[in-house]
């Protein structure tokens, strides 16, 4: 007791420091303050606030001034000393400068006319948050940039993550990228059979087999997350044309035992991050030992939990909410006098990389589903901030924050983004700070739009880190967890009439190639297709190659033809290769400067040792 009385003494002194003995100020401290002011612009550091700071006093000199002083006033706050009465003076809406998070706010107050007379409170009050832009939670902001993402400042146009995205105006030449996901529901545990995978009877506090068509929606529903991915609204606050398309996908068939999973798990059921007390989500950093890299042989779905294509996924783990257990009762059993906060959130541990690379085991918790659905069919249970989106389907929005967080896209806001990105703030120059529109702002109830950055984030993270969760078209209705590069799995693409489209970012194409006439296709980097697929460019159609490459990715195989009835431009420093019949149609023409031909079926007598052509 005399230890705590001590250390509270030592306390004080610190954050208070008296003046001389001869002067008569005792105290200073912030009284009122009022709420933060904007400016209207993002800029956080003009955002301020008003305060009444009262300075205390015994006596007063006959002359001079009264000055309060503090790092984050605006300016000193000033009064002629013939203007006091009494032991107190009280400066109103004194103008002071808001902070990144509220903090202590330290004043000092003086008589001008006695030289030694400074009264310092160092915890005078609180200053306001900034409120330009939206905050993280702390410690959860400015990380290290992930060594494995691709670097936001490459000078290469191949190299830069905003060319990966799709053409606003033309959404299907981008191909889609798919993303494996499992679905797993932890439930409460049946109380007299702890640890051995039996749910709760009466109370599984969470959805079961029987609510499957819930879940099931969630990816083949147009309010799910698919359908936001593919019906993106505009945002007019931001640099970048609409996008309506983000051209990635979530798989998931809603079938128990082989892509969704129910885990009677009482601490897995208990993860959650934010209410009632500190802590709830330690358990998290244990799920995937016990659920991923080293199931339980006794689970029921053991099998199936360590199959590659369960194992080679994006996992998404549905908790009941923050569960923290509290005396009386069994600590390993919720009960209802325990700590409990059922409300949305998530939290992913795999926005980052292992030994250069995606993570082994992806995944993310999404807190509280259940009991948002709860308030949906429950008129007046509201008890949350984020309530029901209208649909069943639309629960399932919230797992793509933490996916476009693996997937390598951050908060808008330099105060929220957890990664330090090269330009201050999320790497992508045509995000605004704050945005009611995006996906990655604050406004939760209204987010539905991303940019083109933010997309070519995405395409760029696929491309670049080939993700274990990927998955391929097999060409008869399923998918692959390795690509198919040996034969076209999809109709050709085409380039429609009119079309004037620029590929400056590599792509690697599951079918044949289309350029129809009057439209034209300028390749810059790297184009792949599969072995056996051709590339027609019809009469009045053009293709050029500006120092790109025009390959297959089938190591033993050959592109089938590249047939030209329109006119097909061949660039210095373009590479052609392996491809078994290159035929020019009567209408067509083709020109090749300074270009390679590997593997190639040329016409007799064209192109090779021509204008500086090379055949190997």
């Amino acid at each position: 007791m005399i230890f705590s009385a001590l250390s509270a003494l030592v306390g004080f002194w610190l954050w208070l420091q008296p003046a001389v003995s001869d002067c008569p100020i005792v105290e200073v401290k912030l009284t009122k303050r009022a709420f933060c002011e904007d400016q209207e612009t993002l800029d956080w550091t003009d955002d301020l606030f008003y305060g009444d700071i009262e300075v205390t006093f015994t006596e007063h000199p006959e002359q001079g001034l009264l000055r309060v002083e503090g790092a984050y006033l605006l300016k000193a706050a000033e009064v002629e000393v013939s203007a006091l009465d009494g032991g107190a003076y009280t400066f109103k809406k004194v103008p002071i400068q808001a902070t990144p998070r509220e903090t202590w706010l330290s004043l000092t107050a003086s008589f001008t006319a006695l030289d030694q007379c400074r009264f310092r409170n160092r915890r005078a009050g609180r200053t306001r948050e900034q409120c330009s832009v939206c905050p993280g939670p702390p410690g959860t902001t400015g990380g290290p940039y992930p060594n494995c993402w691709p670097s936001e400042e490459a000078e290469a146009s191949c190299d830069q993550s905003v060319n990966y995205a799709p053409d606003p105006d033309y959404p299907e030449l981008t191909q889609v990228r798919y993303m494996q996901t499992i679905v797993h529901i932890f439930q409460k545990e049946h109380p007299d059979s702890l640890g051995q995978w039996v749910r709760h009877p009466d109370d599984p506090g969470n959805f079961t087999a029987e609510h499957i068509d819930i879940i099931r929606s969630w990816f083949e529903d147009p309010d799910g997350p698919n359908g936001v991915l593919s019906n993106l609204c505009d945002d007019p606050t931001d640099g970048s044309p609409h996008m309506k398309d983000a051209r990635i996908r979530l798989l998931n068939t809603g079938t128990p035992g082989k892509d969704v999973f129910f885990h009677p798990d009482n601490k897995g059921w208990g993860i959650g991050f934010s209410g009632c007390k500190p802590g709830g989500y330690q358990y998290w950093y244990q799920v995937d030992d016990r659920y991923l890299k080293s199931p339980d042989p006794s689970h029921p779905d053991y099998d199936a939990l360590i199959a590659p294509e369960t194992q080679d996924a994006f996992h998404v783990f549905i908790t009941g909410g923050k569960w923290m257990p509290e005396p009386p009762g069994d600590p390993r059993i919720p009960d209802e006098n325990d700590c409990y906060w059922p409300c949305g959130g998530g939290l992913t541990s795999s926005m980052g990389c292992q030994r250069g690379q995606v993570p082994d085991y992806p995944a993310q918790a999404l807190f509280g589903v259940y009991n948002i659905w709860q308030h949906g069919i429950t008129p007046g249970r509201q008890t949350c901030e984020v309530d029901y989106p209208g649909s069943e389907a639309g629960l399932g929005e919230g797992m793509l924050g933490e996916i476009f967080h693996v997937l390598s896209v951050d908060h808008l806001s330099p105060l929220q983004a957890h990664k330090k990105h090269a330009d201050g703030g999320d790497g992508c120059a045509d995000t605004p700070w704050k945005s009611d529109y995006n996906r990655l702002g604050c406004n939760f109830q209204e987010r539905c739009a991303l940019t083109e950055c933010q997309i070519g984030k995405m395409h760029h993270f696929f491309a670049a880190l080939e993700p274990d969760f990927e998955r391929f078209p097999d060409g008869n209705g399923g998918f692959t967890i390795d690509p198919v590069p040996c034969r076209p799995t999809a109709e050709d693409m085409v380039i429609p009439q009119g079309a004037d489209i620029v590929w400056e970012a590599p792509q690697a194409l599951r079918s044949g190639l289309v350029i129809s006439a009057d439209a034209r296709l300028t390749v810059q980097c790297q184009l792949s297709l599969p072995a056996g697929a051709s590339i027609t460019v019809e009469n009045g159609g053009e293709l050029i190659l500006e120092s790109g490459k025009l390959h297959t990715d089938c190591p033993e195989g050959r592109i089938e033809a590249l047939q030209v009835a329109g006119r097909v431009v061949l660039k210095p420093g373009s590479v052609i290769e392996s491809i078994r019949q290159v035929k020019i149609e009567s209408t067509g023409s083709m020109e090749a400067s300074n270009t390679t031909f590997v593997n190639c079926g040329l016409p007799e007598g064209m192109f090779c040792g021509q204008n500086g052509n090379t055949c190997e």
